[in-house]
């Protein structure tokens, strides 16, 4: 929840005229109603003290005031580039809407034309798929399967596919299937959204902008958010909303011991009593209430047996390329992380490196201020320069904190075994409650790194809320379900929705490509070998011989492969494709064929 003074600020702020940064949409489906900003903001919208995280949907109680993300590193010249979220707007802010340009750069005019979060169901896209599937079918009629006609939803056709290449912008932006397979994006073609779930919200932004947040020199990253949810009767699908981050760093300059986390103002109803901890096992940061009834104050509490909620990353940045497959040594990153000792080289990813509490205050202990305070508290230390402590409120002021001994993880309680966070010396549970903190307005920071983002690098990172609330036992038996809970969730998303692609390469896991996807109901009879491929792939095609225009679409649907053909079969070269999945597509007198085939 924010102070007086922060409302104070944004209101005087505010009076300002804002020429953009007012987008934002709401991810409405089973248990979750949650607000999303074009300029990454989670939660209530700036200037307000309204939350807009609520769970379950319809209920009037809320989980969460807002969360956002930061991101800092190091620059060859020693200085200190960061930005960083927690509940301002675009106007006052690190963070605008849109995608960048050559070097890094956005317009005002650019930004405001992606002030706007889209939109997509996933019955659209059903629909949308039955009807071009039945015009390309000549057994299909169509005035019969839509006698009332069929009209393309409005962010269908806006859906921003594609960047504009003239501003430097790159050419594929959010994620598409490709169903006519031109490598460019036209809804009315038939191409679509790609999206997961069963409802999803996706937008841009980028830091492109005087930082007047924290006062931090920008890096010039461009970040693709695709928030979702499923309408599923499993309980921990519907209390969870999932979300996929990509980040690009669009600017020049290579960043040395980057840091990238996520900051969240947990209010778990009454924002006045509650309490906060880790899982650093799960990579989990989460709010339970202080005692067993949730009185309304600010807003609505959720009253006895109140629940526990979560922030949970489920697959994390990539740790810095060496060539090796690490071993797990039960420190960090290997404790929390993934893809250790697993047979394959530089896949390894972090977990939580560091999660950091500070309070609704100023001081050493309270808001950060300035751009030091807030890399200080993504590398795990207080305003004043000291080390998050083991113990007590973690600042050195508090006797029951142990002076020598730094820690990694704020209110870890028993996740911690090994003591991964305090350099490998296991400690006996820290929580909220074995300290005996009385509840209160909690802010919780996690981050992962160190790591170094070169200009052009591209990252993912995948995240979800997971809310949890035991029928009976107190405040901590929701946090136990809520771990529970969290398995659930992350074990369905390795199972589901974790691909194996790089970070570099688009993440849609409906399709098998999200670029380019082979339209049902054309013809077969186009023949490619072999499968797999390395230097040459034969292309044949029943039917007589004819002339063809052979194209090669990559998994983003660029076209990396063109050649005309006197006639079919013939031989295309691909000895200078990457190894990966590739769309075939044939263009002759008879129409377009296409086929799939995997470069190895």
């Amino acid at each position: 929840m924010r102070s007086t003074l922060h409302l104070l600020h944004a209101l005087l702020v505010c009076t300002a005229p804002l020429a953009h940064g007012q987008g934002f949409g709401e991810l409405d489906i089973n248990m979750i109603r949650a607000r999303l900003h074009a300029h990454g903001l989670i939660g209530a919208s700036p200037g307000t003290n309204a939350s807009h995280f609520e769970v379950p949907q319809g209920s009037g109680r809320h989980t969460l005031y807002n969360a956002g993300m930061w991101i800092s590193g190091i620059s060859s010249s020693s200085m200190l580039h960061l930005a960083a979220q927690q509940f301002e707007g675009p106007a006052n802010g690190d963070f605008w809407p849109g995608p960048l340009g050559t070097g890094g750069t956005i317009t005002a005019a650019v930004s405001m034309q992606y002030d706007r979060v889209w939109t997509v169901h996933r019955a659209e896209i059903d629909a949308h798929r039955a009807y071009f599937d039945c015009l390309s079918d000549p057994l299909c009629d169509v005035n019969m399967q839509f006698p009332g006609g069929y009209t393309i939803p409005p962010d269908f056709i806006s859906w921003p596919a594609m960047g504009d290449v003239s501003l430097g912008q790159s050419t594929y932006l959010a994620p598409f299937t490709d169903y006519d397979g031109d490598g460019a994006y036209d809804a009315a073609a038939g191409d679509h959204p790609c999206v997961p779930g069963d409802m999803a919200v996706f937008f841009i932004y980028n830091d492109a902008k005087p930082h007047l947040h924290t006062q931090g020199q920008p890096i010039g990253m461009e970040i693709h958010c695709m928030a979702y949810a499923f309408d599923s009767p499993d309980p921990a699908l519907a209390h969870t909303m999932f979300l996929h981050y990509r980040l690009f760093n669009r600017g020049t300059l290579t960043l040395t011991s980057t840091y990238q986390g996520f900051y969240a103002d947990f209010d778990l109803g009454n924002p006045m009593d509650d309490h906060i901890g880790t899982d650093a096992r799960r990579n989990m940061i989460y709010v339970y209430n202080a005692d067993n009834d949730d009185e309304s104050s600010f807003s609505p509490g959720y009253g006895p047996q109140p629940p526990a909620f979560g922030m949970v990353q489920l697959k994390g940045t990539l740790v810095d390329t060496d060539g090796l497959d690490n071993s797990p040594d039960g420190l960090l990153p290997s404790f929390n992380g993934v893809g250790f000792a697993d047979g394959s080289i530089d896949n390894e990813r972090y977990g939580f490196t560091v999660t950091k509490t500070y309070t609704n205050s100023g001081g050493a202990m309270g808001d950060p201020t300035l751009s030091f305070h807030f890399r200080n508290h993504m590398t795990g230390y207080w305003n004043d320069g000291t080390p998050q402590l083991y113990g007590g409120n973690g600042h050195i002021s508090d006797p029951n904190a142990d002076p020598l001994t730094p820690s990694k993880f704020c209110f870890p309680d028993i996740s911690d075994p090994v003591g991964a966070g305090t350099a490998g010396v296991p400690q006996a549970p820290w929580s909220e409650i074995t300290v005996g903190n009385p509840g209160g307005d909690r802010r919780i920071l996690a981050t992962q790194g160190p790591f170094t983002l070169e200009p052009g690098d591209a990252r993912q990172v995948h995240m979800a809320f997971v809310y949890a609330r035991a029928a009976s036992g107190g405040p901590w038996a929701s946090v136990q379900a809520l771990q529970a809970r969290t398995d659930s969730v992350q074990e369905y998303f390795m199972a589901n929705l974790n691909t194996a692609q790089g970070d570099a390469e688009p993440w849609c896991p409906v399709d098998f490509a999200q670029g380019v996807t082979v339209p049902s109901g054309l013809s077969t009879d186009l023949q490619v070998y072999p499968v797999p491929a390395r230097d040459v792939l034969f292309i044949k095609q029943s039917g007589r011989s004819m002339a063809a225009e052979v194209q090669v679409f990559d998994a983003v649907g660029r076209g990396v492969v063109t050649g005309s053909y006197a006639h079919l079969p013939s031989q295309v070269s691909i000895a200078t494709l990457t190894p990966g999945h590739y769309v075939l597509v044939v263009r002759t007198a008879e129409g377009t064929r296409h086929a799939r085939f995997v470069k190895e």
